[in-house]
């Protein structure tokens, strides 16, 4: 079973007082007794001196004493709570206190033949216990004695002085069974008062300290729960526990930034990985692809190249054909491999951009200009309307090549019946964001929609024969792809009535 610390606490400091409080009531049963005795006796042997000195002082030829030394040695007297005869050398009173009923003197006088008789002398068994005294001032006997009349006890001085004067100073000790019972009774109320409010103070400061653990202990939980959230508030006192939770603050703000820093690097490395596994992926894709695109034109040229070999046809026409089917799968090859390795460069982060203004315009009439042939082979209309100079901001050489993509795939798909519905169309737009749109379209099919998306892969075709035909790799416009995704900007193919629009958009500054 679980015990509180609230509980261990009071437990153990109740028990500290109570034992404090019997063992002090032990103390008081063993020793207060004795330590009376010493102390009634210790105020006896004061009072007797301070007496003595005064006496020795006063006139031995006077019987009488003074009002001031009377005034003197009645102050001693209740002070020390004593009492107090003197007497002439013929046992005459000339000072009394504390002698009501006469008793004094006839103890004085017992004493007196105690204290005249030599030391040799057998005085008999009333003086048993006495052992006679002398100073430089006197000769005096202390004794225990019961007094008869008022059945008391009482320590007892009773000297002669050297003026001749006799003196008899008694201290009473009052009953010390009834004291030490009457002390440790009131003792013992008090150490249960004492008890009681113990237990009340102690509750609550246990509870205070027990309230701010609690907190600690909660805060804990929720650390291991990797909840940082819980902090720790309570700083009303200042103290260890304060200083904990103040600490345990700070453990939970390092460990919540080092963990959110090991989450962020965990989150970059299964990124790293994920990465990793897609350009493994892209590597064996491309290995794949390239081998496959490869293989038409090499098993060709092998071909042609053994039919030329082995003289299949003599005659110099057929050679020389052989000779050109070979030397154009050679250059398709070549336009390829151009292709994979710009590519691959280009999604390696290999590609660096050299950005310039320059006229998209003119970039596209010169790209019309070199596809002359193009144009007369697809016998089609081409559409370039443009007045004045478009500036954008980016890198011309490769913005040059998303437009040789798009206007040579137009002119490889266009389709029309007779020329004037064989249409190219190419615009220039500007936006309202500081963007400029540039569209390429051509009449013909329709790009299924399910392969709209596809088409930014390489080497992938919508028609495959047909993009042998006229010597499609598929990698064109993964080219586009890679050369926007580097310059930030939009791209994109929408079917349109009558035809297909590419598109893609370049910043003006």
């Amino acid at each position: 079973m679980k015990k509180s610390i609230r509980i261990k606490i009071t437990a153990v400091v109740l028990g500290m007082i109570v034992l404090s409080i019997v063992l002090c009531l032990l103390l008081n049963i063993i020793f207060l007794g004795s330590f009376y005795k010493e102390n009634r006796k210790d105020d006896l042997y004061k009072s007797y001196k301070q007496i003595t000195s005064i006496v020795l002082e006063m006139d031995t030829d006077s019987d009488e004493i003074s009002e001031d030394v009377a005034k003197d040695l009645t102050t001693i007297c209740d002070v020390y709570d004593i009492s107090l005869l003197i007497t002439d050398e013929s046992v005459t009173s000339q000072y009394a206190y504390g002698d009501s009923y006469g008793n004094m003197e006839l103890r004085l006088k017992e004493l007196i033949i105690y204290l005249s008789a030599d030391d040799d002398v057998n005085t008999g068994s009333t003086y048993r216990n006495m052992r006679k005294i002398t100073d430089s001032d006197s000769v005096y006997v202390f004794s225990t004695v019961t007094d008869n009349f008022t059945g008391l006890d009482y320590y007892e001085i009773a000297a002669i002085l050297d003026n001749n004067r006799f003196i008899l100073v008694r201290i009473a000790l009052e009953n010390i069974e009834s004291f030490t019972y009457t002390a440790n009774v009131l003792y013992a109320f008090c150490g249960g008062l004492v008890i009681l409010i113990s237990i009340f103070v102690v509750s609550l400061v246990s509870y205070r300290i027990v309230y701010k653990l609690i907190k600690l202990v909660t805060i804990s939980k929720s650390m291991a729960a990797l909840d940082f959230s819980v902090k720790y508030d309570d700083f009303s006192d200042n103290d260890e526990i304060d200083l904990l939770g103040k600490n345990l603050n700070m453990l939970s703000n390092q460990l919540e930034s080092t963990i959110s820093e090991l989450k962020d690097a965990n989150a970059s490395l299964r990124q790293d990985l994920v990465k990793k596994e897609q350009l493994e992926e892209k590597r064996k894709e491309f290995m794949s692809a390239a081998s496959h695109e490869l293989k038409t034109p090499l098993a060709i040229i092998q071909g042609y190249a053994e039919g030329l070999k082995e003289g299949v046809n003599d005659d110099p026409e057929s050679c020389e054909f052989y000779c050109d089917v070979i030397i154009n799968e050679a250059q398709k090859m070549n336009k390829l491999v151009k292709q994979m390795l710009t590519l691959n460069q280009m999604e390696s982060g290999g590609l660096k951009l050299d950005y310039e203004n320059f006229d998209i315009n003119e970039i596209i009439n010169g790209r019309l200009m070199a596809s002359a042939s193009l144009i007369e082979n697809a016998d089609c209309t081409v559409i370039f309307n443009h007045e004045e100079p478009v500036y954008v901001w980016g890198d011309s050489f490769k913005i040059e090549e998303v437009v040789t993509n798009y206007i040579t795939n137009a002119f490889n798909h266009v389709k029309g019946d007779g020329k004037e519905n064989r249409i190219v169309k190419i615009s220039v737009i500007k936006t309202d964001n500081n963007k400029v749109r540039v569209t390429v379209y051509n009449s013909g099919d329709n790009i299924p929609k399910a392969e709209i998306s596809k088409i930014w892969e390489k080497f992938y075709k919508v028609d495959k024969a047909r993009t042998r035909e006229y010597g499609g790799s598929g990698i064109g416009l993964s080219i586009v792809k890679a050369i926007m995704d580097a310059h930030n900007n939009s791209y994109g193919v929408e079917n349109v009535d009558g035809g297909v629009c590419f598109y893609f958009e370049a910043d003006t500054k």
